[in-house]
């Protein structure tokens, strides 16, 4: 694993993007406020939901190519990874790239979600845990094990996505051009795929790769037609390793085609 930890930019840009997810995150929201049928699940599933409060998402979606993606792109631009591939390899490097990145990815987000529901416990200390509401946006009736499952599926998610969005990188050759395609990518990968998926002919491969089948599984239900129709968890499996194949195939495609790096 690269040691991002020495990047010391890094740990600044972590520490705003950490802080606006869990600002936004304990907004009261509408009807799934804490003075309607509240609860801390209700209001942690709402925020972070694309199907309801987007604010949450649309950060996550910027952060895709504003964190550490955007240093490994900048890298491939100068010196330091001509050096890095001349004493390793390119195989090494960009293995080395997506490892790192889903790690990342997956720390940041855990980080976020629990420093959420800790904030949220904090500021309204009356709201209860679950609520007959609050568990709509969950998967298991038990609201722990659920809460648990949330946070996973929902980081792993997130980071296989920064890993998607740093292959298609690869070959995206100005870095600022790669800083501003995070939104693109994100909102091709949902509004985009979700008309695609729509389509019958399409719909089960390209209803796979439907965003929200990747991290927003608790409420495939409310997508209607654009959901699939597996349960949430098979989805996100078929999902995880429809992303993982393209990760591998396009990042093949780099080694063999796109070069040692920009340069």
């Amino acid at each position: 694993m690269l040691p991002f930890w020495r990047i010391k930019k890094l740990w600044w840009r972590t520490a705003l993007m950490v802080g606006l997810l869990i600002g936004f995150g304990v907004r009261p929201s509408g009807y799934m406020g804490p003075v309607h049928d509240g609860s801390v699940l209700a209001l942690l599933g709402y925020n972070y939901s694309l199907n309801f409060a987007f604010y949450v998402p649309l950060i996550l979606f910027i952060g895709t190519t504003v964190l550490i993606t955007d240093y490994w792109i900048t890298a491939l631009h100068s010196g330091l990874a001509h050096l890095i591939i001349e004493r390793r390899s390119k195989t090494w490097l960009l293995g080395q790239m997506l490892l790192t990145t889903f790690l990342y990815t997956f720390l940041m987000l855990t980080t976020a979600l629990v420093g959420t529901v800790v904030a949220i416990r904090v500021i309204y200390p009356t709201l209860p845990l679950a609520s007959r509401l609050g568990m709509m946006f969950f998967l298991f009736d038990d609201p722990t094990i659920g809460l648990i499952v949330y946070i996973l599926t929902h980081a792993a998610g997130y980071a296989l996505m920064a890993d998607f969005v740093l292959m298609i990188g690869l070959w995206i050759k100005r870095p600022f051009l790669f800083r501003a395609s995070g939104l693109v990518i994100s909102f091709a990968l949902y509004l985009g795929l979700g008309f695609v998926s729509s389509i019958p002919l399409t719909r089960q491969f390209f209803g796979h790769l439907y965003l929200p089948n990747l991290i927003d599984l608790q409420q495939q239900v409310g997508y209607g037609r654009y959901g699939m129709s597996t349960a949430p968890l098979t989805s996100f499996f078929f999902t995880v390793l429809l992303y993982a194949g393209l990760i591998i195939a396009g990042g093949w495609a780099w080694l063999k085609f796109g070069g040692e790096g920009h340069g």
